[in-house]
């Protein structure tokens, strides 16, 4: 982060994204804390604040982005990969293919996750 942040203020000033991967489970706390001091770490690094306000307004279609980019940059994305994946993988299988080729207890964990949000 501080090599990142060094060559976005000495080389070249362009926005940042960090994705964090393996947050296949958000609602586990040792997941969850992982997640909150990885975002407490980008907001001491690079000296910025409100990440979550800031990802709001860009979907929303409500930022302004200002010439430094410190409003927004960076932002913090904790992501599952293998949840994308097997939603990728998923989409060109039948019901029955579906139930065969993906683990019971991934199918339960991704309904879970698809109906609590």
């Amino acid at each position: 982060l501080e090599l990142v942040k060094d060559n976005c203020e000495s080389i070249r000033n362009t926005s940042v994204v960090v994705l964090m991967n393996k947050i296949d489970d958000p609602d586990n706390a040792d997941q969850a804390e992982l997640v909150d001091d990885t975002k407490r770490k980008i907001e001491r690094v690079f000296q910025v604040s409100n990440r979550d306000q800031g990802l709001t307004e860009i979907l929303e279609g409500k930022a302004q982005f200002e010439p430094n980019h410190k409003r927004y940059s960076p932002i913090f994305l904790p992501i599952s990969a293998i949840h994308a994946f097997i939603h990728r993988a998923s989409s060109s299988l039948d019901f029955d293919g579906f139930k065969k080729k993906i683990d019971r207890e991934l199918i339960e964990r991704l309904g879970r996750d698809a109906y609590g949000r």
